[in-house]
């Protein structure tokens, strides 16, 4: 398995968490095994590079995933099963922050999907044609933050004060009162969570509830002696058994279970979540060009 992670240049920091590559040759044991993301509150853009794959939500909804596709914010988790050769780009968004590059809304995609051919037309094929072009995965990153930058210019402003709120989820790792959040931003506690969940496609609890688990989740590396239960409390839960249902709930296994199944690519993806291992991860600079489209 060879996977990779990268930051987003300046300019599109604020838009993206992270990109990652992964590739996992035929002759390998993950081939066929199930692999669980639980969700991080953010859309990602998906471009398969290599052979269909399965996924979906729970494993017996499982279908067949190929060429690009958005997939929106989950409420709670991704399953992928491999099969043949998987090679694919993920583009790691912020909750909240697709609508200047596809000009859609969260709630048009929670817990669902979008070819992009769909979203941006001819444009969309265009996009996946040329990814298979290129030789290096630098390349690939150059052009598509090219192509993400060009859409960001011709776009609309985000909501201003659901903006703000989202910064302030992340900063309490979820930990925060919604009537507080809606309080602060100056907004009506039914006119805040109205605008949220359209922007987000998550209400804000939903999303509180996501990035505390998150915090816990992404504090673990591959080694099954830590004890989940401080973590748990120093993450803010009231008790052991308040984690448990949260786990349960977020990967459909209990803790214990769960971290022992974890794959290396499970663990690999979400030690990126807060940069953990920064000192690894990738980073480049990009200029704002033109469309790399239009040509």
């Amino acid at each position: 398995m060879y996977f990779k992670a990268f930051r987003p240049s300046a300019a599109l920091e604020s838009y993206i968490r992270s990109y990652y590559y992964l590739q996992i040759d035929t002759d390998e044991k993950a081939m066929g095994q199930i692999t669980r993301y639980p969700t991080d509150g953010g859309p990602k853009l998906i471009i398969n590079l290599g052979d269909a794959f399965l996924a979906g939500d729970n494993e017996n909804n499982l279908k067949p995933f190929s060429g690009c596709r958005l997939i929106g914010s989950l409420s709670r988790q991704l399953i992928s099963k491999t099969g043949g050769r998987i090679a694919f780009l993920a583009i790691r968004f912020m909750p909240g922050k697709i609508a200047p590059f596809f000009n859609v809304r969260g709630s048009e995609l929670t817990d669902g999907s979008a070819a992009l051919d769909a979203l941006w037309g001819t444009y969309g094929k265009v996009f996946e044609q040329r990814l298979r072009n290129f030789d290096t995965i630098q390349q690939m990153l150059t052009f598509v933050e090219c192509v993400l930058l060009s859409q960001l210019e011709q776009q609309t402003l985000l909501d201003i004060e659901i903006t703000a709120a989202l910064d302030l989820i992340w900063q309490t790792n979820g930990q925060i009162r919604i009537n507080e959040l809606a309080e602060q931003v100056g907004l009506s506690l039914r006119q805040f969570e109205r605008r949220f969940t359209n922007l987000v496609g998550l209400n804000p609890k939903r999303l509180c509830r996501i990035s505390r688990f998150a915090n816990i989740l992404s504090s673990f590396d591959n080694s099954h002696k830590q004890s989940w239960v401080g973590k748990a409390m120093d993450g803010g839960y009231s008790d052991h058994a308040h984690f448990i249902r949260e786990c349960k709930f977020f990967t459909g296994l209990s803790p214990i279970i769960y971290l022992a199944q974890r794959s290396p690519l499970e663990v690999a993806v979400w030690s990126k979540y807060h940069s953990l291992l920064a000192d690894k991860v990738g980073t480049f600079s990009s200029t704002t060009i033109k469309n790399p489209l239009l040509k």
